[in-house]
């Protein structure tokens, strides 16, 4: 019995940049059609560019990573992902800037593969990652810089340029640190930054995020909603300046206005149909509400 656990030897440098280790963990000598081994990098760490003839599997099990195919821009990959190389696609595989990373590589149908070694991928080619457009951007992790261009891709800010060690510290926390603590979807919390900056009476933060939204595929009518639904909480003089934000943003956007309407009630059937709708949320018990 073996352990993938164990960092296995120091690979040859010959087809590695920087420090990596190989733990082979099952081989053809033992029986199995297959090559299958635990490969440690430390960051900056990397393969050179190679091929399978037989493709690759790569089960990413610790850290955060980078993979390219020849041709393509360099993907972020981490713990969880589980990437599948197409045969004889040339391409490459290590760890990010500032995250050590392993992953078990499988190469299937080992008695057909055939692998070839290709030249090192070189500091330029490595560093096309995010060309940074501020130097605050060498400081920030993978994650945080892929999540900052999920949401705003291309955006110059000018905090960078005024004050690149605060945004350095926020969105490496932020954009990193905040997002790995829970499994929330990316369009779930934006909808949440956006009722509590209302909330809170961020405007400017507020329209951050309504560009946002509409990057990561929230809909403009679930947009208006959030405003919609912040009224009866915060008062409609507070709401009335983020309602203009949107409209003008929906208009830079070429986003028709007024939205098609999605009202279900009239003014007879308020009170019943809202009635209804809060014995869903609480139950019967709002049956004993005395309304006056």
């Amino acid at each position: 019995m073996t352990s993938y656990t164990d960092k296995g030897t120091a690979a040859p440098a010959t087809y590695f940049t920087g420090n990596v280790w190989v733990n082979m963990n099952v081989i053809p000598e033992e029986g199995y059609n297959i090559n299958m081994g635990t490969i440690t990098f430390e960051p900056k760490s990397r393969t050179n560019w190679h091929t399978h003839t037989s493709g690759q599997i790569l089960f990413i099990i610790e850290g955060i990573g980078y993979y390219q195919e020849k041709g393509k821009t360099i993907q972020l990959i981490q713990k969880g992902d589980v990437v599948k190389i197409p045969k004889n696609t040339i391409h490459w595989h290590g760890a990010s800037h500032n995250s050590s990373m392993r992953h078990i590589a499988l190469v299937p149908d080992y008695d057909k593969d055939k692998t070839e070694w290709l030249h090192p991928v070189s500091t330029e080619e490595y560093a096309n990652f995010k060309v940074p457009v501020y130097e605050v951007e060498n400081t920030l992790t993978p994650l945080a810089i892929m999540n900052h261009e999920q949401l705003w891709p291309e955006l110059i800010s000018k905090i960078k340029e005024t004050d690149p060690d605060l945004v350095e510290i926020f969105d490496n926390f932020a954009l990193d640190e905040v997002i790995k603590h829970d499994s929330m979807d990316i369009k779930t919390r934006v909808i949440i930054i956006m009722a509590s900056a209302i909330g809170s009476q961020a405007l400017t933060e507020f329209k951050m995020y309504v560009n946002a939204a509409l990057n990561v595929g929230i809909t403009a009518i679930e947009i208006k909603e959030v405003v919609y639904q912040s009224v009866p909480y915060v008062g409609f003089s507070k709401v009335i300046d983020f309602i203009n934000a949107i409209n003008e943003i929906f208009t830079e956007r070429f986003i028709s206005l007024p939205l098609e309407s999605q009202s279900t009630i009239s003014s007879e059937t308020r009170l019943e149909k809202g009635l209804a709708k809060q014995k869903n949320v609480i139950g019967n018990q709002v049956l004993n509400v005395k309304y006056i």
